[in-house]
């Protein structure tokens, strides 16, 4: 045979081949769907349409269908009822569903979980309108998520303050499929506004510096090595107002632009100084005061200034074990529980034995006229305790010969006689033979002595 025709003959084959390609579909007795599940629900369907023929369906429930995989080409669809008088189920007909074609059409793929032809994730995007920002300028297209999208619509949006450019794109996506990733700076948005947020969003400027530590020595002579550090933080705000439309020049660009109004910057400011001494033991000891001031700003001419000052000092023992902590907070930003000029103080060790200085007394710095005003209390209400005690010292001292000063005392017997014209005899009264109880008269008088005392101290 003639080489050239036997060429012929199969490019004719593959031709024909290539034409009676047939997208992927399910059947069943003249019932066909894109699914097993698709098809089974026709044929239950027109069985249960056979139940309202017959007059049977008052008398059933139509119950889903049981869908059973052979294998990758062939199900089993058996339809199931329940009978609304005896209650039991009824297994019906099974049925056969075979698959037929031979791929998928293009755009879409083979999902064996479902078995039928799915889209794509970007075709099933197809004709789908978006809008986003971006930082920079793109050629009328993009790869956004790995979906091609053609972008007619493009504005440009500049702060001439700041001169911040930002661009926004309105389009549709293509439904094929591209490679890259999303554009610089790219976010979603729906509305213009969205799309411009960037704009007047606030720079923030920080900014650290500290000095140099240097030696400090107090009115004591100790010598203390001190740290300053100061750090700030502005918020820039501007107030952009007359924004219209303006031609940018070549181009499908838009230029949007602003007569900008100056506002009044935010700030915070923290400055840190920090103390730190060693002691002749080994101990050191730290003091950090840190004052922040804050600027808050609503409007061109409205702004709030508040003032915040935390001292903590804490102390470290030789070994290097934390010792005794104190805070202090001054200011309207101080935490709940503290005010102006109060503070909190806690213990660092609790097995540390009691105090290590020695307590101060009313004319030491720092207690003043209160300090005067309870001592006085103290003074009277001790003369008034000293006075109870001797008054009740003499009473019982005539009785009992007892003497509460000095801790001491003892218990007298008498001899009582009794003398009639039927009884002639001694009466013998000798309360030392009950001293072992009555001992406790004594405790018992020095208690309410104390509770007495301590109504006169504290009545005021």
């Amino acid at each position: 045979m003639n080489p050239l025709r036997i060429i012929a003959l199969l490019l004719l084959l593959a031709l024909s081949q290539g034409a009676s390609a047939t997208t992927f579909y399910w059947e069943s007795a003249g019932f066909t769907g894109a699914s097993p599940s698709a098809v089974c629900e026709q044929v239950r369907a027109s069985e249960w349409a056979g139940y309202v023929r017959n007059g049977e369906a008052p008398y059933y429930e139509n119950m889903p269908p049981n869908l059973t995989k052979i294998s990758d080409i062939r199900y089993h669809c058996q339809l199931v009822v329940r009978s609304l008088i005896q209650g039991d189920v009824r297994p019906g007909q099974t049925w056969a569903i075979g698959r037929y074609g031979d791929s998928c059409a293009a755009g879409s793929i083979y999902n064996q979980n479902s078995a039928s032809c799915e889209l794509t994730q970007c075709k099933a995007k197809e004709g789908r309108f978006l809008n986003f920002a971006s930082s920079g300028l793109l050629p009328g297209s993009a790869c956004i998520g790995g979906c091609a999208a053609a972008l007619p619509q493009q504005h440009r949006y500049e702060n001439p303050k700041t001169g911040r450019v930002t661009y926004s794109y309105e389009g549709n996506y293509t439904g094929n499929d591209c490679s890259g990733s999303n554009p610089a700076g790219y976010s979603e948005c729906s509305l213009e506004e969205d799309c411009t947020k960037d704009l007047s969003a606030p720079e923030v400027e920080k900014s650290n510096e500290c000095q140099a530590a240097a030696d400090e020595v107090d009115a004591s002579g100790r010598t203390w090595k001190v740290s300053n550090c100061t750090a700030t933080e502005i918020s820039q705000q501007q107030q952009d107002d007359n924004c219209n439309w303006g031609t940018a020049g070549a181009g499908a660009e838009n230029n949007w632009t602003c007569v900008t109004k100056p506002g009044k910057n935010n700030e915070t400011k923290t400055e840190t100084t920090t103390k730190t001494t060693t002691n002749p033991d080994g101990s050191k000891d730290t003091k950090q005061t840190i004052t922040t001031t804050e600027t808050k700003c609503t409007g061109v001419n409205s702004c709030t200034t508040t003032t915040t000052t935390t001292t903590n000092s804490n102390h470290t023992n030789a070994d290097g074990s934390p010792g005794n902590s104190s805070s202090s907070c001054k200011g309207s930003k101080c935490p709940s529980g503290e005010g102006e000029g109060e503070g909190e103080e806690e213990e660092g060790d609790d097995d540390i034995a009691g105090p290590t200085k020695q307590l101060v007394g009313k004319t030491s710095p720092g207690f003043g006229e209160a300090s005067a005003e309870w001592q006085t209390k103290i003074d009277t209400a001790r003369q008034q305790l000293d006075g109870l005690i001797n008054q009740y010292s003499n009473l019982f001292s005539g009785a009992f010969d007892l003497n509460i000063g000095t801790g001491g005392g003892a218990l007298p017997c008498y001899q009582i006689p009794i003398v009639s014209r039927f009884i002639n005899t001694t009466l013998d009264f000798c309360p030392a033979k009950f001293e072992d109880q009555l001992i406790y008269l004594k405790y018992i008088l020095l208690a309410a002595a104390a509770i007495l005392a301590g109504f006169i101290v504290l009545r005021n």
